[in-house]
């Protein structure tokens, strides 16, 4: 059938996924997102700062990744690095020795894995101007952050520890859920008419 039409015909299909190739164009990498410019100077007097530099550098990691940019992901995981509580972290995996196998050989960057992944679908919707701290102690503080996603919301809570150098590191990133107000009559309480 390819001989009847004479070998003028084939040179057609060619130029036309020629054609088509050129004008499909790939589209430019998004900007890299903007790293602060005292990152080198992070300030940790405060459990919100810890949090807020420590959330800040998860979302900059995710897009990074996302964007395939491989020295901003190597510069926030150097900088996540400063913001975890290495100690608190590593004592944790030894007394639950269960966990090493998820976290492998380094359990501080398996856990800052970890927190990338557990944020990943709430990054572009943490509410950080609306975080609250829901316990304290000398040492220890825990901070609520209420996040969203176009499909739900959610409560992270981010517990920050002083390991004696009177700055403020994270040492866990988890979810939880608001806790009811308990009355004393035999009614049982209404949730919130809207969550923060």
């Amino acid at each position: 059938m390819l001989r009847s039409l004479g070998p003028g015909c084939l040179a057609l299909p060619v130029i036309v996924v020629a054609v088509a190739l050129m004008g499909c164009e790939s589209r430019p990498p998004e900007p890299a997102a903007a790293l602060p410019d005292d990152w080198a100077y992070t300030v940790l007097k405060t459990p919100e700062d810890a949090v807020r530099n420590l959330l800040t550098c998860l979302q900059a990691d995710l897009h990074a990744r996302a964007r395939g940019d491989e020295q901003t992901v190597r510069n926030c995981d150097a900088k996540l690095r400063t913001l975890a509580a290495a100690n608190t972290i590593e004592q944790t995996i030894a007394r639950l020795p269960q966990f090493e196998t998820l976290v492998g050989e380094d359990a501080v960057q398996g856990y800052l894995d970890n927190w990338g992944a557990t944020i990943a679908h709430y990054a572009d919707g943490l509410h950080l101007d609306q975080m609250r701290r829901a316990s304290e102690s000398r040492t220890k503080v825990a901070i609520i952050v209420p996040a969203s996603a176009p499909d739900d919301e959610a409560l992270i809570q981010v517990t920050c520890v002083d390991q004696g150098d009177r700055l403020w590191r994270v040492s866990r990133i988890e979810f939880v859920v608001e806790p009811v107000a308990v009355t004393t009559t035999s009614q049982t309480a209404a949730p919130p008419a809207s969550q923060p």
